[in-house]
């Protein structure tokens, strides 16, 4: 039977943010998770407490090791042939939620143009700094998303990184509408 803490750390993982007070005190409990679900490439939504525990006993019985998982977070896990949805964000206290009914959808070949631009500005690390793999779609596709502020993209487009004039009118836009974040949601290479 999973522990307290352990409970408390899935069901943070399961609120996604919006209740972080549920990963105090068990904090090391919720790194064990997140390593277990990124070696076994499981979302958030397709663990509950039964496989949760059944993954731990098989952990204990020495039939798996969580403890040498390497992330799968990086651009060398983004399908850079796939289009990017982009989608603002705003904080409210220690929490980030998407703006509801905001998104634009970046062709591949705008998405690799802007990484060509950021990686020549030095300025890759405004995605790879923050791209991680913990979200799917509705229909299982995986993604890595980079959620930089809005603030440092505004500050690289001022200094010279060239994005569709569609984009840059829909970041006025979400600025307006208190966007603190924009995320960009690569599809993850299966």
């Amino acid at each position: 039977m999973l522990s307290e803490k352990y409970k408390n750390a899935l069901n943070g993982f399961k609120a996604q943010g919006s209740a972080s007070h549920l990963f105090d005190g068990c904090e090391a409990e919720a790194q064990h998770i997140y390593r277990v679900i990124m070696s076994h490439g499981i979302s958030v939504e397709e663990i509950d407490e039964a496989r949760l525990e059944k993954l731990l006993t098989q952990e204990s019985k020495g039939e798996v090791d969580y403890s040498k998982f390497t992330d799968r977070d990086g651009l060398q896990y983004v399908d850079l042939e796939q289009d990017v949805e982009i989608y603002p964000c705003t904080k409210s206290g220690a929490t980030t939620y998407p703006i509801k009914d905001q998104s634009y959808l970046l062709s591949s070949f705008e998405a690799k143009a802007m990484l060509n631009q950021l990686s020549g500005m030095g300025q890759l690390n405004l995605i790879v700094d923050t791209l991680q793999g913990l979200a799917q779609r509705m229909d299982g596709t995986k993604l890595q998303t980079a959620f930089p502020s809005l603030h440092e993209l505004n500050a690289c487009i001022e200094n010279g990184l060239v994005l569709p004039k569609s984009l840059i009118d829909k970041l006025k836009e979400w600025e307006a509408l208190n966007a603190s974040e924009i995320n960009f949601d690569f599809v993850e290479i299966s």
